[in-house]
């Protein structure tokens, strides 16, 4: 999966670089990636100077990541920082300027107690003045409803030179509110030969306002909501949903705000 993720998400670069730059200058350092994958943001944040950690379950993900890594200028490497820890219970002696989970991965916790033991660990690290930032979608009607659908890419994977197939089958369960998608790499190498790769992962849904209040009851004090990497103003329209928030402080009782 690792080969095939780099494939499907190339680096980050252009404005959702620009975005997480920006966070992390706005706020300061260093900074924590929750589900860092193989790199993808928290690399060419480094390579704009930041300090970065970055933590996942995947040791193939993180070995790829690591890999990248050794490739780097020097001083680009001195300031990345991968382990393999949960983002559910992680541990650091420092606390942080700026904790992100970028690109959905916050909605990966399942349940009310995997959620909670997350919050906890974000808010025992973060900076008095700090700021959690949460890249998600905000469910909409069409994400109730099963689909399926086909891919194949224009360009070969860069790693085995194949041909890539992808198929995605997704369903939604309403008594949960998750939503489950099973994904079929099919690889067909130039040399002869065809192999799969099956891989499924489940998202929790939130609608944007059921977000931020569950987001309240955790402490946090919500600063901005915006529309996706642009920072425009959330509203119901928006197809990308990015929170900010922070401590909530004892005067912070004015600060919270809605999706309107």
């Amino acid at each position: 999966m690792p080969a095939l993720y780099d494939f499907e998400y190339p680096t980050c670069n252009g404005a959702e670089l620009d975005f997480w730059d920006g966070i992390l200058r706005e706020y300061g350092g260093p900074a924590l990636e929750l589900a860092v994958g193989t790199g993808r943001v928290a690399i060419p944040l480094a390579s704009r100077g930041h300090t970065v950690f970055g933590i996942d379950v995947s040791q193939p993900m993180l070995d790829r990541a690591l890999l990248k890594q050794s490739r780097l200028p020097r001083a680009t490497r001195s300031r990345l920082h991968f382990s393999r820890q949960d983002m559910r219970s992680f541990s650091f002696r420092q606390r942080f300027g700026v904790i992100y989970a970028p690109f959905n991965s916050l909605l990966l916790l399942t349940g009310e107690q995997e959620f909670a033991n997350c919050m906890g660990a974000v808010i025992g690290h973060l900076k008095d003045q700090g700021a959690f930032v949460i890249e998600a979608f905000a469910m909409a009607d069409d994400d109730k409803e099963a689909d399926s659908e086909a891919i194949t890419y224009l360009e070969n994977e860069p790693d085995s030179g194949a041909t890539v197939t992808r198929k995605r089958d997704y369903s939604y369960d309403p008594s949960s509110r998750t939503a489950l998608s099973v994904l079929s790499y099919t690889l067909e190498h130039v040399q002869g030969g065809v192999n799969e790769i099956r891989f499924q992962y489940v998202l929790q849904l939130y609608e944007a306002e059921q977000l931020l209040e569950k987001l309240g009851q955790y402490d946090f004090s919500i600063r901005n909501v915006y529309a996706g990497i642009t920072r425009h103003n959330y509203s119901e329209d928006s197809e990308g949903l990015i929170i900010v928030c922070g401590k909530r402080r004892d005067d912070d009782f004015e600060g919270d705000r809605s999706v309107t």
